[in-house]
């Protein structure tokens, strides 16, 4: 990958709730990117705290939605300005929220 990377779309990519033991653990995201997508992967928590100390640091973009998140891991980056988090229905509270 170039090194002057600023934005990453792995949709659809990753193997959900096995990262840990398919990923060496010195593994992170190149500090350029700006920008993550991370959506449709079927992710759960402990994907995300697998993920949570590899994210770059001045990550301005996380798009973490379709997955099955229940709760979201803190912290995230301080740099970070927007969080998409949509269709991940195991966050509402609410069952029916059209209703």
């Amino acid at each position: 990958m170039p090194k002057s990377l600023t934005s990453l779309a792995l949709t659809n990519w990753l193997p959900g709730r096995v990262l840990p033991g398919v990923t060496d653990l010195g593994w992170s995201f190149l500090a350029t990117v700006t920008d993550l997508d991370l959506s449709c992967h079927e992710l759960t928590e402990q994907d995300l705290l697998f993920l949570q100390p590899r994210l770059p640091p001045g990550l301005k973009r996380l798009h973490i939605a379709q997955n099955k998140f229940h709760t979201v891991v803190t912290p995230l980056p301080e740099s970070l300005r927007s969080l998409k988090l949509n269709d991940n229905a195991a966050l509402s509270d609410d069952e029916n929220p059209d209703k």
